[in-house]
């Protein structure tokens, strides 16, 4: 991952230098979003992570009913027997144990599948903005990737005016 993200800055600082005007030549401009920053002051991720958490509420509440019941039959001093006797009841609570541990994975690949969907719905929208924004005020390049800034020039992130123009967007 560490060898990929230093190829990446190695190719975006060798485009900007073959971005880098000539003399005598209008300078290209470059700009920069902050993707997580969208999502997270947007109205519509603030929407999608109320959406999140009410669903995750939702989930949280079937995964107690099922520990409650683990829990149920544990309080009733289920054993284990031995392997001339063993206990059914053991083997219920087992079975339960396994199909809570499932259910626990289910929940969690859910609800990462429905955030990363109501991201993606939210970038997506930016993106169009982004593109419109790029094209009026005659940017060449602009970076979304927060992990490859070094330095950041004032003026150059656009990250609050996509916001803006997404929150207007009803």
């Amino acid at each position: 991952m560490k060898i990929q993200k230093t190829l990446f800055v190695g190719v975006l600082l060798s485009a900007l230098t073959l971005l880098s005007p000539a003399p005598g030549h209008p300078q290209d401009k470059v700009g920069f979003i902050d993707p997580y920053r969208i999502v997270a002051e947007s109205e519509m991720g603030k929407i999608a992570r109320r959406d999140i958490a009410r669903i995750r509420e939702q989930k949280e509440k079937a995964l107690r009913r099922s520990l409650d019941e683990i829990n149920a039959m544990k309080a009733k001093g289920v054993t284990q027997g031995n392997a001339t006797d063993p206990n059914p009841a053991y083997e219920t609570l087992k079975r339960r144990y396994d199909e809570h541990n499932q259910l626990v994975a289910k929940v969690n690949e859910e609800l990462d599948e429905e955030n990363d969907m109501l991201v993606a719905l939210i970038i997506a929208r930016a993106d169009k903005i982004l593109t419109r924004l790029a094209q009026k005020r005659g940017y060449t390049l602009i970076i979304k990737d927060p992990a490859v800034i070094g330095y950041l020039a004032p003026g150059v992130d656009l990250t609050d005016t996509v916001i803006q123009e997404l929150n207007s967007q009803k």
